[in-house]
């Protein structure tokens, strides 16, 4: 995904404030880059910086040259994508084109093309904290004077940013499928091939439910993402354990299936994925998947 400069503000501002507002928008887009490297692609600008106005004198890439050393050497490096059509190979301009899009900031209307070729493609705003109408995690793209898309927009506040990073996860799991769908819900899922063999297995329908309850459980507000909460997750682990935890995620329909896993800090090992066993047969493979789990540990994986 790429993000596109806002430059809907009025040239009111001084050097300062414009210098400050890029200052905390650039460092909080650095943070997202070096957690999504794979998946932001870049800052886009409709034309080349230097013809970009930020002031009745002055021009973004002025703007960039005047900050600090740090941030204007990251800038420039960053600030080199444009125009933004070239990065859509498939865009049909001729449509856009064809609408009137908009953004509103103080009243004002400002050329939104960009913006809306941007959110086409499921891109986000770079935004300066000028107004408030542009701190908002969301901007209202309208179409012909009628409010019609919102893009996700970054204007340089940490918990502006920790919005971007919830959304991108988003944008990111609704891109994959399967196995690699799953896999984004982990920070660092550790697993054998096996597990992903019969995760492969389940139906659609499976998947969607093991997913959908383990994104549930990440917002529970719980001490970590998987915590055991006796109803979604289950501690099972055994009387005679005492080095892991081993937890069971429980779902009854379409099929009941038992997830077993551990969670230790930032890594989840994904022991086993088993449709549920008669309860004379749990405790065997409750001790399959702590077996599975320590030698996980004992990999070094």
């Amino acid at each position: 995904m790429f993000y596109s400069f806002n430059y809907c503000f009025e040239q009111i501002f001084s050097e300062d404030q414009l210098r400050q507002s890029f200052t905390e928008s650039i460092k909080e887009y650095q943070q997202l880059e070096a957690k999504f490297p794979d998946y932001i692609k870049g800052i886009v600008t409709d034309i080349e910086p230097i013809k970009i106005k930020t002031s009745k004198c002055g021009n973004l890439f002025d703007l960039i040259l005047s900050l600090e050393r740090e941030h204007k050497n990251y800038a420039l490096r960053n600030f080199t994508k444009f125009p933004i059509e070239n990065f859509y190979p498939d865009l049909d301009l001729g449509l856009v084109l064809s609408n009137n899009y908009e953004i509103k900031v103080n009243s004002n209307f400002y050329d939104g093309t960009s913006a809306k070729i941007n959110h086409i493609y499921d891109g986000s705003l770079f935004s300066l904290a000028l107004h408030e109408d542009l701190k908002k995690d969301q901007i209202c793209i309208h179409e012909n004077k009628v409010e019609k898309d919102y893009i996700d927009n970054l204007y340089g506040f940490v918990g502006n940013t920790e919005y971007n990073i919830t959304s991108i996860n988003k944008k990111i799991s609704n891109s994959k499928k399967g196995f690699d769908k799953l896999l984004t819900l982990f920070e660092e899922p550790i697993f054998f091939q096996a597990f992903q063999d019969d995760y492969e297995l389940l139906s659609g329908d499976c998947q969607k439910v093991v997913f959908d309850k383990l994104n549930i459980a990440k917002s529970r507000g719980l001490p970590t993402a998987f915590s055991a909460d006796k109803d979604l997750i289950k501690d099972v682990t055994p009387d005679s354990e005492d080095k892991i935890k081993i937890f069971e995620l429980r779902v009854f329909d379409p099929v009941a299936l038992r997830l077993y896993f551990y969670e230790a800090g930032k890594k989840v090992y994904l022991a086993s994925i088993r449709k549920k066993p008669p309860k004379k047969s749990q405790a065997r493979d409750i001790n399959t998947a702590r077996s599975s789990i320590k030698e996980l540990i004992k990999l070094g994986k």
